[in-house]
């Protein structure tokens, strides 16, 4: 180990090895501040996988009652039909929602 990184090349204070594993270490502490509640994150997470029915899940994960209303989850699902449904498509084409 010695041997190893005595040849490494140092760059400033610190090897690229040790810059790696310190880049490394920044990355996961990153990653330990996203949780799956938040909008983005969840995206990401679930990007490109599609039930085997075909059906599209809309999913709002809410912190509290407070904007969780009937009409919020009307809008958030006819927005989600305007985005699945290209101009000019026959509606008949609209896939299950949920």
């Amino acid at each position: 180990m010695e041997i190893r990184k005595q040849k490494e090349k140092q760059v400033g204070r610190l090897t690229v090895t040790e810059q790696i594993d310190q880049k490394h270490q920044e990355d996961l502490q990153r990653l330990r501040g996203f949780r799956l509640l938040d909008d983005d994150f969840f995206t990401k997470c679930f990007e490109g996988d599609t039930a085997s029915i075909g059906a599209k899940l809309n999913v709002k994960v809410q912190r509290s009652d407070k904007g969780a209303g009937r009409k919020r989850a009307r809008y958030n699902s006819s927005m989600m039909d305007a985005n699945l449904l290209k101009k000019g498509k026959d509606f008949d084409k609209l896939p299950e929602t949920w």
